[in-house]
């Protein structure tokens, strides 16, 4: 997760501001263990991300899966709808 969060740094120098909207519009935790890997769950959720710039707010719709293992997210994908992010670069 946070070697995710390091790739809007960049963006956030230039003034953007990130913040989850509300609570997670679906929380599930799969329990489906994995003898290869180890992994004992999953955890699927679907959040809003609103990012902010000079004011003006777009929303992505952000989806991420952790797999677990004791507890411990082993793993973490994300997927972003990056439409908001280009519209927000035109400006």
């Amino acid at each position: 997760i946070d070697t995710n969060l390091t790739t809007f740094a960049p963006m956030k120098k230039l003034g953007v501001k990130y913040a989850i909207e509300g609570t997670p519009l679906l929380f599930e935790v799969i329990e489906k263990p994995d003898t290869e890997s180890g992994y004992t769950n999953y955890v699927y959720t679907h959040y809003l991300l609103s990012v902010t710039l000079n004011g003006k707010k777009y929303l992505s719709k952000l989806n991420q899966v952790f797999a677990m293992k004791d507890g411990i997210v082993l793993e973490e994908w994300d997927v972003y709808d990056t439409a908001p992010f280009i519209e927000m670069m035109k400006k």
